[in-house]
């Protein structure tokens, strides 16, 4: 259940901190206030009941309606928080970086169960751009882009039973878009059956296009929905 009383978190010299809304628009006690300077990420679930933030030490997650802790994640480092829409994950992400001897990094992207703690699964995410994976409303499907494809898993399942001949659990993708040069993509709103729109910059003359896929229907010259070209465009909504 959401607050009665409208939030807003404000951020500045004095640190971060709640504020109520109308008509009162007194400091909350919801929110302990953090006076340090290293509070720059934060973020609400869509409903209002979690609030998640990072000091500089720590990601921290509390409720707002019971004015709880619920955890805290070592995670100095983040700068990008989200929750999922119906509040089961916590995404976080920090830069990433590798060693100077060029060995890879390690995995910078991660996904925290908000009702356990547990983290579901770590990913290499290079860049800041698209860095969260895109979730269906209900959450039964989760996507995220990976090198000129869409990965798509359902039900919040990342780690199989499968084990590699490393050790670890392999992940568990339940289907993949494959197109070169995927620049971004979009889950459609609502229920099933869930629509995939893709967009492909252009090149060398090319134009950009973006086509529209019903999940799971990816293979075939004609699995497209619909697909739609032009020029002087470098950004989709």
């Amino acid at each position: 259940m959401a607050p009665s009383t409208p939030l807003l978190t404000v951020r500045g010299s004095e640190g971060l901190y709640m504020v109520n809304g109308p008509p009162h628009f007194t400091e909350s006690t919801v929110f302990p206030r953090e006076s340090g300077k290293n509070c720059k990420v934060y973020t609400f679930s869509k409903d209002g009941t979690l609030f998640a933030w990072g000091n500089g030490e720590k990601v921290n997650i509390i409720s707002v309606t019971n004015k709880g802790l619920l955890h805290s994640f070592d995670l100095p480092k983040a700068v990008c928080l989200e929750f999922s829409p119906k509040n089961t994950v916590l995404a976080t992400w920090q830069p990433y970086t590798t060693s100077k001897d060029g060995t890879a990094g390690i995995p910078n992207l991660q996904l925290y169960d908000v009702k356990t703690g547990t983290c579901l699964k770590s990913f290499i995410q290079k860049k800041m751009q698209n860095w969260c994976p895109s979730w269906s409303e209900d959450e039964t499907l989760c996507a995220r882009s990976v090198n000129n494809e869409v990965h798509f898993f359902e039900n919040n399942n990342f780690i199989g039973s499968r084990v590699s001949a490393s050790g670890s659990f392999l992940d568990t993708i339940a289907n993949k878009l494959h197109l070169q040069k995927i620049n971004d993509f979009v889950l459609s709103p609502g229920p099933q059956p869930y629509k995939v729109a893709v967009y492909v910059p252009g090149s060398k003359g090319a134009p950009s296009f973006v086509r529209l896929y019903q999940y799971p229907n990816f293979a075939g010259p004609h699995a497209a929905l619909a697909n739609k070209s032009f020029f002087k465009a470098d950004k989709v909504t």
